[in-house]
C-alpha cells in the first residue's frame, strides 16, 4: 500500500512540475514578444507548426512537445540583441546573420535555470544547423522547428520586407535540401 501511495505521488509531482514548466515557458513566450509588433505571436506560430509537423512526420509525443516547447522559446535568442539590429529597415549582412546564428549557442545559458525534462534547450540550442553527429531523434527534431520558425519569419512582414508568398518561401526551403529535407517539406506542405 505505501509503496503504491509513493509511485502515485511521484507521478502526481511529475505532472505538476511538467504542469509548471510548460506554464513558464508560456509566460516567458508571451513576455519575450510582447509590445514587439514585428515578433509578437512568432514564437507560438512557430511552436504550433512545429508540434504539427512533428506529429505528421511520426514523431513521439514527446518528440513533438519538445518541438512546441522548443518553438515557444524560439524568441529567447533575442534577449540582449540591440533594437538597430532587431528592426534594422534593411536586409542583415552576413555578418550580421553571422551574429545572430551565433546567439543560438547562448540559449543554454538563457535558459539553464528552467528544468526540462525532454530535451528542449538541446533543440534550440542546434537550430538551424546540419550536425551529422547528432542521433536521428533529435537531428529531425532540430529540422522540424528550423523549418518551422524559417517558415514563420518568410512568410510574415518584417521592417526591411513585406511578406513572402508561400510559393516564394517554399522556393525558398526547396533551394536549401541540405537544410530544409525535401521530404519534410512535402510532409509539411501535405
Amino acid at each position: 500500500m505505501t509503496m503504491t501511495r509513493d509511485v502515485t505521488e511521484s507521478i502526481q509531482t511529475k505532472k505538476r512540475v511538467n504542469s509548471a514548466t510548460r506554464a513558464t515557458v508560456a509566460a516567458l513566450s508571451k513576455a519575450l514578444e510582447s509590445g514587439d509588433r514585428v515578433f509578437n505571436g512568432h514564437s507560438i506560430r512557430v511552436a504550433e507548426i512545429a508540434r504539427s509537423l512533428a506529429e505528421r512526420c511520426g514523431l513521439s509525443s514527446s518528440e513533438a512537445t519538445t518541438c512546441y516547447l522548443a518553438g515557444s522559446l524560439i524568441g529567447a535568442v533575442r534577449i540582449g540583441l540591440p533594437d538597430e539590429l532587431l528592426h534594422k529597415h534593411t536586409e542583415l549582412s552576413a555578418d550580421e546573420r553571422r551574429y545572430l546564428r551565433s546567439r543560438v549557442s547562448d540559449v543554454h545559458q538563457l535558459l539553464e535555470g528552467i528544468e526540462f525534462e525532454l530535451p528542449v534547450v538541446e533543440v534550440l540550442e542546434r537550430l538551424g544547423k546540419t550536425d551529422a553527429e547528432l542521433d536521428e531523434h533529435l537531428r529531425k527534431m532540430v529540422q522540424v522547428l528550423t523549418l518551422a520558425n524559417a517558415w514563420c519569419a518568410m512568410t510574415s512582414d518584417r521592417d526591411w520586407r513585406k511578406a513572402m508568398s508561400e510559393d516564394d518561401a517554399l522556393a525558398k526551403l526547396h533551394a536549401h535540401p541540405e537544410q530544409y529535407p525535401t521530404d519534410l517539406i512535402d510532409i509539411f506542405r501535405a
